[in-house]
């Protein structure tokens, strides 16, 4: 590989056990923090800055998404194509690879899910006091933090069906077998108990067998999740959601 793109990354306090490493002809540089398949891989070994550079990427979607929705017109498919700027290149572009991501915590997910109610009341001319779940119940969309879920199972079942010789397949079974606070699988294994699955009831089933499943059951606790915040706001009193679906026509 190019010395350029060769960084050294030392993840603890004790950076004395930490050796020089060569590069070609050359010392590799040590770092804070380097990118590594679309993701911030930091010393802190915590998320913060790979999070803080997914929102000034969001920010950058948010401004082209609403350039092409002011700029073209749509007529009455404007809210599907909004959904699907949205899902293509807020979605797709911000939470690339997040799914292998260790230790995300609540607060990280909720800067990302700020970002995206920002959007959706911009596509929605919606006022700021409007209640954030019928942002998600109008539009029929599931909020950032199922989306991660379910990007994190879909791995999840990827891996469980490497090849047992493969590394990748080796260091999983370690952790699934050794498991520590705020492993990957810890968070992953906590996922499918909030749908109601589970990883002896996943490992069989074929991919396309289990994206349809896994997709209606995070669409069903989605629904389930919003309908309950809706509950706790008189706005939402005489408003009835049975499905997410987009209920709305530009005119």
């Amino acid at each position: 590989m190019n010395e350029d793109k060769c960084h050294q990354i030392h993840v603890g306090s004790d950076k004395g056990i930490c050796p020089k490493l060569n590069v070609h002809n050359s010392i590799m540089p040590k770092v804070s923090a380097d990118k590594y398949l679309g993701s911030i891989v930091s010393d802190e070994s915590q998320n913060k800055k790979d999070i803080e550079s997914r929102i000034s990427k969001g920010m950058g979607y948010i401004t082209q998404i609403m350039i092409i929705l002011e700029e073209v017109c749509f007529g009455q498919f404007y809210f599907d194509t909004a959904v699907l700027l949205r899902e293509s290149i807020f979605i797709n572009g911000m939470l690339s690879s997040i799914e292998a991501n260790y230790g995300l915590i609540n607060d990280d997910i909720e800067k990302l899910e700020i970002l995206d109610r920002i959007l959706l009341r911009k596509i929605l001319s919606a006022h700021s006091k409007s209640p954030s779940e019928s942002l998600y119940l109008e539009l029929g969309l599931i909020p950032v933090k199922f989306i991660i879920i379910a990007r994190r199972l879909n791995f999840l079942h990827y891996l469980l069906n490497l090849k047992d010789d493969e590394l990748l397949h080796k260091f999983f079974k370690a952790q699934l077998e050794f498991p520590n606070k705020n492993d990957w699988i810890v968070t992953a294994q906590e996922n499918l108990k909030h749908i109601g699955m589970s990883i002896d009831g996943i490992k069989h089933k074929s991919k396309g067998k289990f994206k349809k499943e896994l997709k209606k059951k995070i669409r069903i606790a989605a629904l389930k999740y919003l309908l309950d915040i809706s509950e706790r706001h008189e706005k939402m009193d005489n408003l009835k959601y049975k499905q997410l679906k987009l209920s709305l026509i530009h005119i």
